[in-house]
């Protein structure tokens, strides 16, 4: 118990860290961090649950097996509310009016979009342009939720759905992005490669240990194959010592460390921007492996 303890207060002390660091720069990204929620858990009867945390310092608790859409709209972790129906996603039309920064009329149910305008009508049918929409909104709690995805391609945007391992506990990522998109899968790949090689580069320099040349061998390896596996609407996601995300306009290179295994002391989860000027960036291979 002493050593669970221990691992405990290790974690969250990183956390502590990371956070710190992520509240200095007060910005949304798609990086977070998901731990143990020692105070809420119940360890002696098997309860577990999680502290997710983002970027912003907003946060929420996750437990056990439950399912949790996460959202990422236009390359930041968002957290409207995500409400699924019939296997169909709906989302707060005030909410995604927030999210995009569009001009919705005041007191109607009217967005007006560039050239283009979209209507919730009192039947509920959702129109652009005066063209009915295949799904009708709904009400969750009087308030109006539209079709995610309908609603999102209305605006020209792209919408997707994985339950690649991105986001903590094996939980599924509604991605939603209006943005243009700048960067292609090959320019992708060759600028994740080029920091990858630069982070080895840095962490060579640091390692003074012979235990670890085999692992070492096995990250350039890594770093040799690196391929792209899938993409969603905001990333290219690519498989590599850790799973990267490069972001489709900015190209900004994002990293996963951690995996939805749970139910144990050392757990954590994280998502954080590359950073080349580090020369720790794969200790977290040589502890835990790939």
């Amino acid at each position: 118990m002493k050593q669970f303890k221990r691992i405990i207060a290790t974690t969250i002390l990183c956390s502590q860290i990371l956070t710190q660091v992520w509240a200095n720069e007060v910005v949304q990204t798609p990086c977070y961090i998901n731990i143990v929620d020692v105070e809420n858990s119940d360890f002696e009867n098997g309860n577990w649950k999680y502290k997710f945390t983002a970027s912003d310092s907003t946060s929420l608790t996750l437990e056990e097996g439950q399912k949790h859409t996460f959202l990422i709209i236009n390359g930041k972790i968002s957290f409207e509310n995500v409400v699924i129906q019939n296997d169909i996603s709906f989302i707060s039309l005030e909410g995604i009016c927030k999210e995009l920064n569009l001009q919705k009329e005041e007191n109607k149910n009217s967005i007006k979009n560039g050239l283009d305008s979209i209507v919730i009508d009192s039947s509920l049918s959702v129109k652009k342009n005066n063209e009915i929409l295949p799904t009708k909104a709904i009400y969750v709690e009087n308030e109006i939720y539209v079709p995610l995805k309908e609603f999102v391609t209305a605006l020209n945007g792209a919408v997707s759905y994985t339950t690649k391992e991105i986001m903590p506990l094996y939980n599924p990522l509604i991605c939603i992005d209006t943005r243009e998109q700048k960067v292609t899968k090959e320019q992708a790949l060759q600028m994740a490669k080029q920091k990858m090689n630069q982070c080895y580069q840095n962490f060579l320099l640091e390692q003074k240990n012979d235990n670890a040349n085999k692992m070492l061998i096995q990250i350039q390896q890594k770093i040799n194959d690196m391929q792209c596996i899938e993409d969603t609407a905001s990333f290219w996601i690519i498989d590599a010592p850790y799973l990267l995300l490069i972001d489709k306009t900015t190209g900004e290179i994002y990293y996963k460390t951690g995996h939805g295994n749970a139910g144990h002391g050392s757990y954590v989860e994280m998502s954080d921007k590359v950073d080349t000027n580090v020369t720790n960036f794969f200790e977290f291979i040589l502890n835990h492996g790939f």
